[in-house]
């Protein structure tokens, strides 16, 4: 459930014996010294683990306070600025934000600088969908009322079968 399990994940692939499953203590689901230690991780056991909490909860509050800060409407200027510009920025510097963190920290944990492309994919389209349902989304400003509403309906539904499909790459053997 953060980018310190995101890295450990790359880490535990990089580190895997060719061909070889995680096991649930790779995943750091259950201790080392567990019963179920050894057991291949299952990909419900890798599905929470690749959300990048420490930046979700700044991006958030970062959102919450650009969305304060659109004016209200009158009837001199009834569509002030939904500072679309600041809320893809907030977007992008938490994308980059997940990406050179889960390099960074799969690096220090390796020793090696290779480029973990499916932690990072995992982390990055997590964080997305995260930004994207959220109220104060990037693309609120674009929306109209009925596809505000259904939009991150979408997006949700759609986001359950992206990530569920890259937690079950996080959890297969690298090649």
């Amino acid at each position: 459930m953060s980018l310190s399990a995101l890295t450990s994940i790359a880490a535990a692939r990089e580190n895997a014996a060719q061909g070889k499953k995680l096991s649930k203590a790779e995943l750091a689901v259950v201790p080392v010294g567990h019963a179920n230690a050894t057991q291949d991780a299952s990909v419900v056991d890798a599905l929470a683990k690749q959300v990048p909490t420490e930046l979700i909860a700044p991006y958030t509050a970062l959102v919450a306070a650009i969305v304060g800060a659109v004016a209200k409407p009158t009837k001199a200027h009834p569509n002030p600025d939904q500072l679309s510009q600041w809320r893809w920025a907030a977007f992008a510097v938490l994308v980059g934000s997940v990406i050179l963190l889960v390099w960074f920290g799969t690096h220090q944990k390796t020793g090696k600088w290779n480029f973990p492309l499916a932690a990072v994919f995992a982390g990055t389209i997590s964080a997305a969908l995260w930004a994207f349902l959220m109220p104060g989304s990037p693309l609120v400003p674009y929306l109209g009322k009925t596809a505000n509403t259904l939009v991150p309906l979408f997006v949700a539904v759609g986001g359950v079968v992206v990530v569920a499909g890259t937690a079950s790459i996080l959890v297969s053997p690298k090649k």
